[in-house]
């Protein structure tokens, strides 16, 4: 469903998941093979980001115990399972 999403929207969901894993935007960047300023640039809704880069982003999220679960446009809830990462 992430592809019915607005740039706000995924912005909004990708900052909250960073926040909960304490991530900078740097350490996502490196962790999921994409640019600081391609993340800043998601994070403020100034670009509609590829599927691809996405991709990346949810995968680097994942790997750290937090998931994003789409239920319709423009709706998301957050799912953590940071106790078995370290």
């Amino acid at each position: 469903m992430i592809t019915h999403q607005k740039p706000e929207h995924i912005a909004a969901a990708l900052r909250a998941a960073r926040g909960l894993l304490g991530w900078s935007q740097p350490e996502l960047a490196v962790r999921a093979g994409v640019s600081t300023p391609t993340v800043a640039r998601i994070e403020t809704a100034a670009i509609q980001p590829k599927f691809e880069t996405i991709g990346r982003l949810m995968r680097a999220i994942e790997d750290g115990g937090v998931y994003i679960n789409w239920t319709a446009p423009g709706v998301f809830s957050i799912n953590a399972n940071l106790a078995q990462k370290p």
